[in-house]
C-alpha cells in the first residue's frame, strides 16, 4: 500500500520484519557516505514507535531506493533519512518526510525534529523548505531542526 509516488517509486511503512528481511540492501542504500557507519543492530533497535513513524522508498523492481528511520523520544524524530545516491534531487527525500510527517498529525504529534549536519545543505534546505527550523547546533556540527505541526 503506497502512500506517495515519484516515477516509478513507491514509499511505504517500513516494517520490523522488511527491515530484518532486507537490512543489507537497506543499509546499502548509503554506499558511499564516509560518514555512514550504522550496523544492522542499529537498523533494527527497538524504539518507542519506530516501525510506526519509519518508510521506505521502492523503486522498480522493489529495489530500496530511500529510507526514513524515526521514533517518538518523546517527540517524532528522525534519526535517518537515506537516498541512494543514484536518485538524489528527485524528490525522494521530500516524499519520505512528507509521508513522515502526515504520520506525525494522524496520530496527534505537535512537534517533529530531526538533525542534519551542518555540511550536508540539500538536506537543510529540503527540511526548511519543509517548514523546519533551526533550533541549535550541537559541537559535533549537527544542526538541530523543529517543526511545529498542526
Amino acid at each position: 500500500m503506497g502512500d506517495a509516488t515519484s516515477s516509478h517509486t513507491v514509499i511505504v511503512a517500513l516494517s520490523y520484519g522488511f527491515a530484518r528481511e532486507h537490512a543489507a540492501a537497506l543499509l546499502g542504500v548509503s554506499q558511499g557516505v564516509e560518514w555512514d557507519d550504522w550496523t544492522s543492530e542499529e537498523l533494527l533497535t527497538e524504539l518507542p514507535d519506530k516501525w510506526t513513524l519509519s518508510w521506505v522508498a521502492l523503486g522498480e523492481g522493489e529495489v530500496i531506493t530511500g529510507y526514513l528511520i524515526a521514533s517518538a523520544k518523546p517527540h517524532p524524530h528522525v534519526h535517518r533519512l537515506m537516498v541512494s545516491e543514484q536518485r538524489r534531487g528527485e524528490g525522494l527525500g521530500r516524499l519520505l518526510m512528507q509521508a513522515f510527517l502526515e504520520r506525525c498529525r494522524r496520530l496527534g504529534g505537535d512537534t517533529a525534529s530531526i538533525k542534519v549536519h551542518e555540511s550536508n545543505i540539500p538536506s537543510l534546505r529540503l527540511q526548511q523548505s519543509l517548514g523546519f527550523e533551526a533550533v541549535g547546533t550541537s559541537s559535533t556540527g549537527y544542526v538541530e531542526l523543529r517543526k511545529v505541526l498542526g
